[in-house]
């Protein structure tokens, strides 16, 4: 009951018993810490001492909801001091870096927690530079989001990436790296097109497939996930709806996302922009929603459309404003939705680890009768 009662602080750390006699294991099913992150460290953006951070979310399996992330950096070189340095924490899964040195190499962790304690830390896989001569890998054609194939036949996964220098590319398979198998897998990169080819494609190759581009500067991905069908009057169909809309393309279709929200985090007082893309015919009506109820225009709301890009702005945020949003598009075909959530808070300090940046000495020798003088 003790360690029941302790699981509500997620402050302090703890472990449970290790005399089997304390619980009725044959009675009793405990919760667990988080899984491990899928996948590897992205970075996402980056300047000349900043980057900014992303990463899949742990798998839930039977694991109570991750509530946080801590994310640390290990320095490179002498100056590093040869430690993990706190760099704070954060609900999302990603992360601002700021006020990284120059020129200096670093590698990060992210540790997900939730209410049983923390998990199994990600780390960066290859340093990360800051401001050095070069670009980061950057994908100028990216994966299709879904890809069907029928069973027995090959499929063809191609992307385009570019970088200096010229990144290291790899491909996962649901976050496992690939290799290469003539028979069946193989994979080509001439240092621009990447490709991954699945010969006599089988049930077992039904996944999620990423193609991974990592250098000096930063790593970035691109996903898609290979449908399997086994039906070849279902294949057919498919492929013939998609030479009917790519032949007719003034012909009326059901909305259709091709930029859905993403998560954002904003401190307070400042505007937050949430941008969608949807294409439809005729063309769709938006409606925006928090927390399942509907959104009007106010004199902090406004919803704005640039042909098919859709916004709505929030100008100025207060703390309140978080929570889940959601777009609807909606024409006489269908209607579909895509939802994100928005963190409001009172910027990154509430995140950010204390450090002290001049701390006292390590000895401080005094007169009898001297007035001491400590400053951190």
């Amino acid at each position: 009951i003790r360690q029941r009662i302790s699981s509500e602080d997620l402050i302090s750390d703890w472990t449970y018993p290790m005399d089997d006699s304390a619980i009725a294991i044959a009675n009793r099913t405990y919760k667990s810490v988080p899984g491990r992150i899928p996948g590897e460290l992205n970075v996402a953006d980056g300047g000349n001492n900043w980057i900014s951070l992303s990463w899949s979310k742990p798998e839930p399996l039977n694991s109570a909801p991750v509530v946080a992330y801590k994310v640390e950096s290990w320095q490179l070189g002498k100056e590093g001091g040869a430690r993990w340095t706190e760099l704070g924490i954060t609900p999302l899964n990603s992360f601002d870096v700021f006020n990284l040195k120059q020129g200096e190499e670093y590698h990060f962790r992210v540790t997900p927690r939730n209410r049983y304690g923390w998990g199994e830390s990600l780390k960066t896989n290859n340093p990360v530079g800051t401001g050095l001569a070069g670009n980061r890998p950057d994908f100028v054609s990216i994966l299709p989001g879904q890809l069907k194939v029928l069973v027995g036949e090959t499929a063809n996964l191609n992307c385009c990436v570019k970088g200096k220098p010229i990144p290291e590319v790899i491909w996962m398979k649901n976050g496992h790296e690939l290799e290469d198998d003539s028979d069946h897998i193989s994979m080509k990169f001439d240092g621009y097109n990447s490709n991954l080819t699945i010969k006599n494609v089988s049930i077992e190759d039904e996944a999620r497939y990423s193609c991974e581009a990592s250098n000096a500067h930063g790593r970035a991905s691109t996903y898609a996930r290979i449908a399997v069908v086994t039906d070849r009057l279902i294949w057919e169909a498919d492929a013939r709806l998609k030479r009917e809309r790519s032949a007719d393309v003034d012909s009326e279709h059901p909305p259709q996302f091709t930029m859905r929200l993403r998560d954002r985090r904003v401190q307070t007082t400042y505007p937050v922009r949430l941008t969608c893309q949807v294409i439809g015919k005729p063309a769709p009506s938006i409606t925006w929603f928090k927390n399942g109820e509907e959104l009007k225009s106010d004199e902090r709301h406004s919803m704005s459309r640039d042909e098919h890009f859709h916004t709505l702005e929030i100008a100025p945020t207060i703390l309140e404003d978080g929570g889940t949003y959601e777009v609807m598009a909606r024409n006489s075909h269908g209607a579909v939705s895509c939802r994100c959530s928005l963190v409001v808070d009172k910027g990154i300090r509430a995140y950010v680890a204390p450090e002290f940046c001049c701390g006292l000495e390590p000895l401080y020798k005094l007169a009898e009768g001297e007035i001491p003088d400590i400053v951190a």
